[in-house]
């Protein structure tokens, strides 16, 4: 019985040590257009996600020998996307990508006889509303 139970726990510690090392590993700094590292950039892939710290450095740990889809993405700057990226098994492969600043344009601003602006597919409340909204803080954090 004791055998047994060797046996066992053993082949459950080579299946965990063999399932562990079928990684590989992405890593690298992030930098902004003006080459300044870039923190708070999140790094994801189908299994696994990390976020760059204030020196703008990441890595990620993937599954090897298959495709992966990484994407960096930030408030202020535009989504990048690795596509079909196959590492082997304990690969180690730096990528220091400089993304560019994002600008998003809103159009569609009416303007109504009242003078009243309003912007389509944004819900906007008046003024005068927000201000006698009920609560200890005048203003939006009421709402």
């Amino acid at each position: 019985m004791c055998r047994k139970k060797s046996a066992v726990i053993f082949f459950l510690f080579v299946g965990i040590w063999f399932a562990r090392s079928q990684n590989a590993t992405i890593t690298g700094i992030i930098l902004g257009e003006n080459n300044v590292p870039l923190s708070d950039v999140n790094i994801s892939s189908a299994t696994s996600g990390t976020t760059s710290n204030p020196n703008g450095f990441y890595l990620l740990e993937v599954v090897a020998d298959v495709e992966n889809t990484i994407t960096f993405s930030h408030v202020r700057y535009e989504n990048i996307m690795l596509k079909d990226l196959i590492l082997n098994t304990n690969e180690t492969f730096e990528f220091n990508p400089v993304m560019k600043v994002g600008v998003i344009q809103i159009d569609g601003v009416e303007i109504s006889p009242t003078g009243r602006k309003e912007l389509e597919g944004i819900e906007t409340l008046s003024p005068e509303v927000v201000r006698n909204i009920p609560g200890a803080n005048e203003g939006v954090e009421n709402v």
